[in-house]
């Protein structure tokens, strides 16, 4: 019956052992209260039930109440937490032009490679927004195999450290 509860009870599912710990530390504190009238420690509690400091510090994360975001800051107020939560995901507009400029830089100096090499570090790096690939994958699109594709990349990346390309993108590093 408590594996079903722990199941569905919350939003969040949590395994059941954990869900046991966080069952014994709540009865634990409540009966340490009721006899003395204070809330334990974490060092007492684990005197009391016999787990581990750590693992009554990880089951006290999951003892958090956890709201929805669409519920009201303030009863007297119409604004709720989504509304006044700041999206975290939107890159500042600084961020964005500096990561447009880094882009057109490195499309330029990809230029300076020949075709194949250009091709490989794009597909490899996963640059013009393809996923970066393995070298077997590789090496299967251009039918030769992966130590080919190796020694590819190994001299276009030989030809990009060359002193004026480091110089090109190295103002990237510092921000």
């Amino acid at each position: 019956m408590s594996r079903l509860v722990a199941q569905h009870a919350r939003g969040v599912q949590i395994p059941f052992t954990l869900s046991k710990a966080i069952n014994q530390i709540q009865k634990a504190r409540k009966a340490n209260y009721n006899s003395h009238m204070k809330y334990p420690d974490d060092e007492e509690i684990a005197k009391i039930t016999g787990l581990s400091l750590a693992r009554i510090r990880s089951a006290s994360t999951c003892l958090r109440v956890v709201g929805s975001v669409d519920h009201k800051m303030w009863e007297s107020s119409d604004g709720t937490y989504m509304e006044f939560t700041p999206d975290t995901s939107l890159k500042s507009p600084e961020e964005t032009v500096m990561r447009q400029h880094m882009k057109k830089d490195i499309h330029d100096l990809l230029k300076g490679l020949n075709l194949r090499e250009r091709q490989v570090l794009v597909l490899r790096y996963g640059l013009n927004n393809y996923d970066p690939k393995s070298l077997e994958e590789i090496g299967r699109l251009f039918h030769v195999s992966k130590e080919w594709i190796r020694k590819i990349e190994k001299k276009a990346l030989m030809k990009l450290k060359v002193e004026e390309s480091h110089k090109y993108l190295s103002h990237y590093l510092n921000n």
